[in-house]
């Protein structure tokens, strides 16, 4: 290596990276060769496949992003996150490339912290501690020697390892992204610049968002483009400001059918003139609605969609589906109730909204509306995924994101976008639990008046067909832990023989515990013959159903194909499964029909239960040829008033209880 702290800056200032403020400045000589190896990618015309060569003519329209350091600095913060940044902060504090071992660094961690707590203050004091002549110190003796760098590679080789599997991941989103910009550059001008006389001429920053990847290391990721506005009275081309926009190397569609704006979608192609999203369906019932009681409901936020290649386009793949979206800000003026005229009516407006929605999400099982999930955008919560959705009947607000126990959770939470502050004080959503429930309430009102006794969404969810959802077989943070555990610092000077053994250990252990579970839980129920049961009528099962809906579990390692997740998952994607709408096919991200099999993991005796109870785990105890989508319309909001009166009151006790009682939600 033969470095020394003035190479290395020097290194850095040709990579652009001069004016950038790492503050753990020397981490980067862990990947140094990655970042120089991703520049010759992105703009050296020599370099084999780079994407000189590979966009060609078009390479110039996005050339200002690509030569942009922001590229560079996204692949630092991939490097350093739980890698570079890890094995560093543990060599520190326990040296293996010096004879004495002593410590560099020391944290101090307060008794009585939790274990998230004591992480967050052990990087704190870390990320402080580079700032330091210790710091410095340590460089010089530990990474800055040729000799003791390759006893630091030696020991810490999990973590070297995991970098040429980011890189490339890095490199196949980039590509991707873009070849699909200059492919749509045309509709993404006419879509998001709908105005006249204004076209957009280059993209000019290319920015990580840090989302799960999926998709074979595909990441969400946030496009800068500049456009020129003619002046007709000049008759001349003058500058004009950014436009933001994100874009997904996943299906949309599902979110753009749900929280989209009408009139744009209509002139994708994606949805016919006579249809509606589903949050403009119920915003004109919430108009309607005021005027007839005299209240201010807010209307549900929509925005643009601009799906590609989208599920229920005939002959459609899932791996080839993307999209972009309106990029919505969190400024000052989005979420600080001190820029607003009426602060007291934002933050009222707000906590309504947030029953309103609260609502929706729940009825129509829109799921996974974590606090990455939810947007405070204009002082409105905003949906930015919702791509689990309808695919299994919600019974508790938990289910939907809401009301949880866990840092998650869309209504706790302290340093997230899905809040409202006042200068530099987080407003709590606890004394507005009369907003909410009215929210609530009325929205629960308004979408029951308006799906019986007619159902007039019906043509809505007739358009629902063969769009794709997406099933997670693990929650995500287990996943991203034991990747954690394998690939950081907390096993590098300990490498495992064998990933691969390791974690055919792990999810059989999954596996074994979800089985024991679901076996305990929901087969146990049954007290009656198999056959007895598979040969009731819809209307015993269904009875059965809503009998133990809270007892039941759905077994989901029954959705394991282990080739699949291992592929995924060792190539720090975070494995999932996809689901058309209104069938029962489960599938991979390349479109392959999963064998739901599950062989091998399950006792024998129990594989007719399985067999003649599920297709998979969306179809669990429901009733004999309808699809989870059709029994939420059936059973969730087709009811009797006096049952959904019932459900909607249960929610809202779940809520209140939730808001009453903070200490059992930690």
């Amino acid at each position: 290596m033969n470095y020394d702290e003035r190479t290395l800056l020097n290194r850095l200032d040709q990579l652009g990276l001069n004016t950038v403020n790492l503050r753990d400045i020397y981490v980067t000589i862990l990947y140094m060769e990655h970042l120089e190896d991703m520049q010759a990618f992105l703009i050296d015309a020599n370099y084999n496949n780079g994407l000189r060569n590979i966009l060609g003519n078009d390479y110039r329209l996005v050339q200002p992003a690509l030569e942009n350091p922001q590229i560079l600095v996204n692949l630092c913060r991939k490097f350093n996150g739980d890698y570079a940044l890890q094995a560093i902060l543990q060599d520190t504090m326990n040296p293996v490339c010096r004879s004495s071992g002593s410590a560099f660094f020391t944290p101090k961690i307060q008794p009585g912290l939790n274990p998230q707590q004591q992480i967050t203050e052990l990087h704190t004091q870390f990320l402080n501690f580079c700032q330091t002549n210790g710091y410095l110190q340590y460089a010089q003796e530990a990474l800055f020697d040729e000799d003791m760098f390759r006893v630091f590679r030696n020991a810490y080789v999990r973590t070297f390892q995991a970098f040429p599997i980011i890189l490339n991941n890095y490199k196949r989103s980039i590509t991707l992204c873009c070849q699909r910009v200059i492919q749509d550059w045309n509709d993404i001008n006419r879509i998001f610049l709908p105005q006249l006389m204004q076209n957009i001429t280059y993209l000019t920053e290319i920015k990580s968002t840090g989302s799960d990847a999926h998709k074979g290391g595909l990441e969400v990721l946030i496009l800068t483009f500049n456009y020129q506005q003619i002046q007709l009275q000049q008759a001349q081309q003058v500058p004009a400001p950014n436009i933001q926009i994100v874009y997904k190397p996943r299906d949309i569609e599902i979110d753009a059918l749900i929280c989209g704006n009408s009139g744009s979608l209509i002139n994708t192609g994606c949805l016919q003139n006579n249809l509606l999203t589903l949050f403009d369906y119920l915003n004109l019932q919430i108009i309607n609605y005021n005027q007839q009681n005299n209240t201010n409901l807010q209307p549900l936020f929509t925005y643009k969609f601009l799906p590609k290649s989208y599920g229920s386009l005939p002959n459609s793949n899932i791996e080839n589906a993307y999209g972009y979206v309106e990029f919505l800000s969190y400024e000052e003026q989005d979420f600080n109730i001190q820029q607003s005229n009426n602060p007291r009516g934002v933050v009222e407006n707000f906590y309504t909204s947030i029953g309103q929605l609260m609502a929706v999400t729940a009825l129509f099982s829109i799921c996974d509306i974590h606090k990455d999930n939810l947007l405070v955008h204009a002082y409105q919560p905003c949906l930015v995924d919702s791509e689990n959705s309808l695919v299994n009947r919600c019974t508790h607000l938990s289910r939907v994101g809401f009301v949880q126990k866990n840092s998650m959770c869309v209504l706790r939470g302290t340093q997230s976008q899905n809040r409202l502050f006042d200068g530099q004080n987080i407003i709590t959503p606890e004394p507005y639990f009369r907003q909410m429930q009215q929210g609530f309430a009325c929205m629960s009102q308004i979408i029951y008046d308006f799906v019986n006794p007619i159902n007039n969404l019906q043509p809505w969810f007739n358009r629902l067909a063969n769009v794709v959802t997406r099933q997670v077989p693990i929650a995500t943070g287990e996943f991203v832990y034991k990747q954690r555990e394998i690939f950081n610092y907390q096993n590098c000077r300990q490498p495992i023989a064998n990933i691969q053994n390791d974690l055919n250990q792990y999810f059989t252990y999954q596996e074994n515990q979800s089985y024991a579970r679901w076996h305990q839980n929901t087969v146990a129920l049954l007290n009656i013959n198999e056959n007895t049961f598979v040969q009731q009528t819809n209307d015993q099962k269904i009875q059965y159903w809503e009998q133990h809906m809270d007892e039941i579990i759905l077994p989901t390692f029954i959705t394991y194909n282990r080739t699949y997740i291992l592929t995924e998952y060792t190539t720090f994607d975070i494995p999932a499964y996809y689901h058309r709408l209104y069938t029962r096919d489960l599938l991979d991200y390349q479109g392959t029909q999963m064998q739901i099999d599950p062989n091998g993991y399950v006792q024998q005796q129990q594989l007719n239960t399985f067999s003649n109870l599920m297709v998979s785990t969306m179809y669990f105890c429901y009733p004999n040829n309808l699809s989870p989508t059709a029994v939420i319309i059936r059973y969730q909001l087709q009811v009797d008033q006096g049952t959904f009166n019932n459900n909607v009151q249960a929610f809202i006790a779940q809520l209140q209880h939730f808001l009453q009682n903070p200490q059992q939600y930690q």
